[in-house]
């Protein structure tokens, strides 16, 4: 594939598909138990416990590259039907999480498809184990294929006016320019969807034509004006080491002016490649899990955009 930059150069794109495997996995406890307050903990502690080759894929990445494997934090449905993930800011009066037999919980572990024979099999090899003082039986399995990069993608702009990103578990923008030990806590789109552009594209060191790949993000996808009343900064606790993060959502809204199909396609794949292995950094403890919702249809007028996306007039949400 060949994709045109905004500047009138062209970057070569030619990185073959590769297949990314999600299982979604219920589960219920024996009895009540104590959990980390950022129960993304949990998650990865099963799946190791279950296969402890996966130890080492936590702890290192894969010939340098990012870690391979997304896990969320756990999570429910409470009685109104909200999805509520479990986890504490580190500011928190009460840091104790507490799972209770009667509710079940539900978890994701989305992997590339280099490691998904023992991510599956841990997942499997899950039910029944002794963890944090409980007995964790699985419920639910159902496990998902996608391959990306493709010409149909999960994420589709056509015809799209807004798309909003929701925070399910907290985020830690990486920063795509240099590496530094301070974190950009930002949401400029190729800022938030860095670590994607470069796994798409298979661009994994920085330079100027993984910049030119952002800064397509960066023209398709403008953030709102709103974003600093729904996004916060906010700091959690994992491991006793206290990690600044994002949490909220942030809308875009998506401009198409000037842009060829081909540029249009590497944005739906880098936002595909988001919703299933996560943005940002510290993906594999639960950390960037993400939910994608697009909104179709024809603004009201640039200047009632707040307006009609609040009210959904004449929208359908997908």
């Amino acid at each position: 594939m060949i994709v045109s930059s905004l500047d009138g150069k062209r970057i070569l794109f030619s990185a073959p598909p590769r297949n990314y495997y999600v299982a979604r996995v219920g589960v219920v406890v024996s009895n009540p138990a104590v959990l980390p307050s950022f129960s993304g903990k949990v998650v990865k502690s099963l799946l190791i416990k279950s296969n402890p080759l996966l130890e080492k894929i936590f702890k290192e990445s894969l010939g340098g590259r990012p870690k391979p494997i997304h896990v969320s934090p756990l999570g429910y449905r409470d009685e109104r039907g909200k999805l509520v993930f479990l986890w504490k800011r580190s500011d928190a009066e009460n840091k104790v999480l507490e799972a209770s037999p009667d509710r079940e919980y539900f978890f994701t572990v989305s992997c590339t498809e280099e490691i998904s024979e023992m991510v599956l099999e841990a997942v499997v090899g899950a039910n029944s184990i002794e963890l944090f003082n409980t007995e964790w039986v699985i419920t639910s399995i159902n496990v998902e294929r996608y391959k990306l990069p493709n010409k149909n993608p999960l994420i589709r702009l056509d015809d799209t006016v807004a798309v909003k990103v929701m925070f399910r578990s907290p985020i830690q923008p990486i920063d795509p320019y240099r590496k530094s030990p301070y974190k950009r806590l930002n949401i400029l789109p190729g800022i938030l969807f860095s670590y994607n552009a470069g796994e798409i594209t298979r661009m994994y060191r920085r330079g100027p034509d993984y910049w030119r790949v952002l800064d397509i993000l960066n023209y398709v996808l403008i953030e709102s004006k709103t974003y600093w009343k729904t996004v916060k900064q906010i700091n959690i606790l994992y491991d006793n080491k206290e990690i600044p993060t994002l949490t909220g959502y942030v809308k875009y809204w998506v401009n198409l002016e000037n842009v060829s199909e081909d540029e249009k396609l590497l944005v739906e794949n880098i936002l595909s490649h988001a919703q299933i292995m996560g943005a940002g950094s510290s993906r594999s403890i639960g950390l960037g899990h993400i939910e994608i919702k697009i909104y179709t249809g024809i603004p009201i007028g640039e200047g009632n955009r707040g307006k009609f996306l609040k009210d959904m007039s004449g929208v359908k949400g997908r």
